[in-house]
């Protein structure tokens, strides 16, 4: 288990003060546990089913224990981890397969955005998938040398729907195409590579 849990993205989402609560959520990425369930501070949360995302819920600034029931086969096993929240803070946990165990990272969500625009960024969940370049379909990169764990920066764009490829970085090779890829005003978007060792690459979507 990781005792440290890492931020992707040292961001603040808002100032403010100290009794400001924190919003969290989880999406659920590992394919070895088709169902997981979430306790925070031994209170149910929520069920998820691979490839889905949880709510964001509320929860008071400061620190909080995490427990996540999963099943490897018909045994039934638990995760735990002390998690820490800021005020005013937007996470996404993030429970992924490494070296065949359940694991969690986070990382911080941006939700503001200007009036009439739109959002997006990528996340690289697929452990046995190459560095990867993000880039509209025949035409220019739009994000270049995004490896595993690794999250890019938001980009403000104008709402559109655009045939998006996934190309192995500095190449023109095409490892994954997301045609018609839609995104809305007013609306911030983490697009999730995922997909666990062996198997087929996946794209979920998740609204910041």
């Amino acid at each position: 288990m990781m005792n440290n849990i890492p931020h992707f993205l040292e961001q603040a989402t808002n100032g403010g003060g100290r009794n400001k609560e924190s919003k969290i959520r989880f999406f659920h990425a590992s394919s070895e546990s088709p169902k997981v369930m979430i306790y925070m501070d031994n209170k149910y949360k929520t069920n998820l089913l691979y490839m889905t995302s949880s709510e964001y819920f509320s929860l008071p600034p400061g620190k909080h224990q995490l427990e996540v029931l999963y099943s490897e086969g018909k045994t039934i096993k638990k995760l735990n981890e002390s998690l820490s929240f800021q005020p005013e803070q937007i996470y996404t946990y993030v429970l992924f397969n490494f070296a065949n165990k359940l694991e969690i990272c986070s990382f911080l969500n941006d939700a503001n955005i200007p009036v009439g625009e739109s959002k997006i960024r990528f996340l690289h969940l697929k452990q046995d998938a190459p560095i990867v370049d993000i880039a509209v379909k025949n035409r220019d990169t739009v994000f270049e040398r995004l490896s595993f764990m690794k999250v890019t920066e938001y980009l403000g764009i104008t709402p559109m729907t655009i045939d998006l490829e996934i190309r192995e970085s500095g190449t023109k090779k095409v490892i994954y195409s997301i045609p018609k890829a839609q995104f809305n005003a007013n609306e911030v978007y983490t697009i999730a590579i995922a997909g666990n060792v062996n198997e087929k690459m996946e794209i979920v979507y998740l609204k910041d």
